[in-house]
């Protein structure tokens, strides 16, 4: 027998259907696939170019050092390599008294043929020669090629304690060995001369060197006398010059004394203008040289 659902029994049971079918829904699983774009990125890559301004790293120019101060009176100690020619002293009083403005020094020397500087110790620690002179330099100038390096060394010791006692600067005259002995003489000599600068502090105006480079350049102008060991006019005036840059730290072609009113037997007029400023330059150079490497 059929019985009839009531109004209240019809609406309860569409309720439940609806919840039913709400709830089937909810429970579904989108399948949908959203695909995500990445976004865009910008990778910004600096680069750095090379400046186009270009700086220019100095070069660093060490000039010869000279003297402390200008010496106002100075004593050449040596042989006849330094009296030749009328004397390497008397060639650079010239050039100190002919820049501009010039430098005012007394020249005093000691020379004696022959003499090495065993020899001219023996004389000059007895007399009180440099004790009393009142010097402010000292140009000590051996021949080591008429001794050896032993003695030479124990002298040249001597003579700076000496000279340094009484108030004058020391500065070695780095001489020459003899024109036939070549190349292995002369690098013997800067050693002997280069030992005693590093242990003592001591100022070397190197004549020898300057020698070897301007018969390098320009054998035509022999430095050497016809003896082969003394030097020509050409060698007196660079030595002259040598020593001029070494006491005073300064380049000589600015004195206007170039040797062309000298004249000697070898050298009636003197030397060419050329001639002497390519000695001023040979010094200059020797000099700014050797200090850099001391």
């Amino acid at each position: 027998m059929m019985r009839t659902l009531s109004l209240r029994s019809i609406i309860s049971l569409i309720v439940v259907v609806l919840l039913l079918v709400v709830g089937c829904s909810s429970g579904t699983t989108d399948t949908t696939t959203t695909t995500t774009q990445p976004s865009a990125t910008t990778v910004t890559v600096t680069t750095t170019l090379p400046s186009t301004t270009t700086t220019a790293t100095p070069t660093t120019t060490t000039e010869p050092i000279g003297l402390a101060s200008p010496p106002e009176s100075v004593l050449f100690v040596g042989n006849s390599l330094t009296y030749a020619n009328g004397g390497v002293d008397y060639h650079f009083e010239r050039l100190a008294e002919s820049t501009d403005p010039p430098f005012t020094v007394e020249i005093d020397a000691i020379t004696e043929s022959g003499r090495t500087l065993e020899v001219q110790w023996f004389f000059i620690s007895r007399d009180g020669s440099i004790t009393d002179g009142g010097y402010d330099a000292v140009v000590l100038q051996d021949y080591i090629a008429a001794t050896d390096l032993a003695t030479f060394d124990e002298h040249a010791r001597l003579f700076v304690e000496h000279t340094r006692d009484t108030g004058a600067e020391p500065v070695f005259f780095m001489s020459w060995p003899n024109s036939d002995l070549g190349i292995g003489a002369m690098e013997e000599i800067d050693q002997a001369y280069s030992d005693i600068v590093s242990e003592l502090d001591i100022h070397v105006a190197p004549v020898g060197l300057a020698f070897q480079r301007a018969m390098n350049e320009r054998p035509e102008i022999d430095v050497y006398a016809p003896d082969g060991d003394h030097p020509s006019l050409y060698g007196t005036y660079l030595a002259a010059n040598v020593i001029y840059a070494t006491i005073y730290g300064e380049n000589s072609k600015s004195a206007a004394y170039t040797c062309q009113d000298c004249s000697t037997p070898s050298f009636p007029n003197g030397l060419a203008q050329d001639e002497a400023e390519f000695l001023q330059r040979i010094a200059w150079e020797t000099v700014e040289e050797y200090q850099q490497q001391h």
